[in-house]
């Protein structure tokens, strides 16, 4: 078995965090300092943050599906430094940097050599390329391999203290991560029951030291928010809704799989689209994989570390839980540390050609490194100079918005449906709601408060994406935009209409040419705010 002394395992995790950090630093930032803005509808917790440094509280004044950690964060971040648009892209930088360092002190466990190093490779490659931005999702990935780090080597009971602790703080940034990842652990305790290594009464002490810190961590984290804005909104924004309507929005339910595959042309977007491939084909597979081997090689190689990497299967195999109802590029990415790992784990086996497996995914990872560098600096971009800084925009559409509205809008003014654009301009959301779409997920309720706030407060433009008039694929989640769209007819104008046909409707009662789509209108010549909008 390979093995490393100390001053070459130190140069090695140095090459590792340095070359990462270069790496990550040329696909977050152009030359010298500007950051790239390709964050879109991921802005929503950046958004959130302003608002309450305006001294909006969440729940209370703002709807928001998730716990509010992130938002906190970040608030807690622009109130030491200002709101700079460099901050979520330097946050990614050191979340993608936090999550390697974890990633290699875990498969130093479970992996022997070199080889050891691969995984954060690996991660890095992808976590740069799915450009979600630093949002909850890798908070909570975070505090996930946190707590699994904590265990890898030996479970004892102050490591079981801080691993549920560490995963209540990850369920505060994203509920499904942090209780997946509880319940994984909890798992494996009980199989450390089935195979005798725990007797039942230790097992009970063990969940005890678990669950304890990670229900106090989360009722003390969160009691603040529930007693502001009311025990029932806290408990219906968080829990009921998601239960109730999460799934009508297509992005989350099972439609989602495989449909934000980057486009292939031009030719240097294809490292992008081969780890998004990989993504969406390994990450389920590697689970099921593992379990086969374990199952057929547990006692023919008792030399394995088999207690530890099965710690691992059941926590990754848990957050896989999490988010299969609704796998997207961006969640399988997010919950891949665990099966990255198990990848070069189950790669690594003895036998013919053993390097040269090794070799090869090495050489990969560096191509496809290389690549998304390369891509970062080939395909278009403009600049924008918004009042938190200048950033380096990768979609022309984007780039057009952002310059559109730079001159016509101050800090402060209140702008609907697209708080992407609303934090990089400083501009406000009038609603309680960060954005409308065309299926249940939006709800009757939430379009008569939009309305009312659009009536009550100074808006000069509403945003409108072409994806809110196109027909649902379920038919059973209807659109409630009808009020909103009737209002805006006798209300605003349509302003501007960009390349990729998103819409910005502007004060005033001009009638727009052709609307997105037919809005039954009553006799008299002011439109219902009940009129139903027939999809074609």
């Amino acid at each position: 078995m390979e093995s490393l002394n100390k001053k070459e395992a130190i140069l090695l995790t140095a090459a590792v965090l340095v070359g990462g950090c270069i790496f990550l630093y040329l696909n977050l930032f152009y030359l010298p300092h500007i950051p790239f803005h390709f964050y879109g509808g991921k802005s929503t917790y950046l958004f959130n943050a302003r608002r309450m440094l305006d001294g909006q509280l969440v729940y209370r004044d703002f709807f928001q599906h998730t716990l509010p950690a992130t938002n906190v964060f970040y608030f807690l971040l622009f109130s030491v430094l200002g709101v700079h648009a460099w901050i979520p892209n330097a946050m990614l930088l050191l979340l993608g940097l936090g999550l390697a360092w974890l990633i290699l002190i875990i498969s130093r466990k479970l992996i022997p050599g070199r080889t050891a190093f691969l995984p954060p490779v690996l991660f890095l490659v992808i976590a740069c390329s799915n450009r979600s931005g630093a949002t909850h999702q890798w908070f909570s990935i975070l505090m996930v391999m946190a707590a699994i780090a904590l265990l890898i080597d030996r479970i004892t009971a102050l490591g079981l203290v801080g691993a549920g602790a560490l995963c209540g703080l990850a369920t505060c940034f994203s509920q499904s991560r942090g209780i997946w990842a509880e319940i994984g652990l909890a798992a494996f305790l009980m199989w450390a029951v089935y195979k005798k290594v725990l007797s039942w009464q230790d097992c009970r002490q063990a969940q005890l030291y678990l669950w304890a810190p990670f229900l106090t961590i989360l009722v003390a984290f969160n009691a603040y928010f529930a007693l502001e804005a009311g025990i029932g909104r806290f408990l219906h924004d968080t829990v009921a809704f998601g239960f109730r309507y999460g799934s009508a929005a297509t992005w989350n339910s099972f439609h989602a799989y495989m449909t934000d595959v980057p486009a292939i042309h031009p030719w240097y977007r294809l490292p992008g689209f081969i780890i998004c491939l990989l993504v969406y084909l390994l990450v389920p597979l590697i689970y099921f994989l593992f379990f086969v081997r374990h199952w057929d090689e547990e006692k023919d190689l008792p030399s394995e570390p088999w207690d530890r990497l099965l710690m691992l299967w059941f926590v990754g195999f848990a957050l896989f839980l999490s988010v299969a109802t609704a796998p997207s590029w961006i969640r399988l990415s997010t919950v891949s540390p665990p099966a990255v790992i198990l990848l070069v784990w189950l790669l690594n086996f003895e036998g013919r050609f053993q390097k040269v497996r090794i070799a090869a995914v090495a050489a990969l990872a560096f191509a496809l490194a290389i690549g998304l560098t390369a891509e970062r600096r080939l395909q278009w971009h403009g600049y924008a100079t918004t009042p938190i800084g200048k950033v380096a925009m990768l979609d022309r559409s984007q780039c057009d918005e952002v310059n559109f509205l730079l001159g016509k809008t101050r800090q402060g003014e209140y702008l609907f449906g697209n708080n992407g654009l609303g934090f990089l301009l400083g501009l406000r959301d009038p609603a309680r709601v960060p954005f409308v779409t065309s299926s249940d997920y939006t709800r009757p309720e939430q379009v008569a408060d939009v309305v009312e706030s659009l009536k009550n407060h100074p808006v000069e433009y509403v945003f409108w994406s072409p994806f809110l008039d196109l027909p649902q694929e379920n038919p059973t989640s209807p659109s409630h935009l009808a009020p909103l769209y009737a209002y805006l007819i006798s209300h605003y104008h349509i302003a501007k209409v960009f390349p990729n046909n998103d819409m910005l409707w502007g004060k005033g009662l001009k009638l727009p040419p052709a609307p997105p789509f037919e809005v039954d209108m009553p006799a008299a010549s002011q439109p219902s705010t009940s009129a139903p909008i027939p999809v074609p």
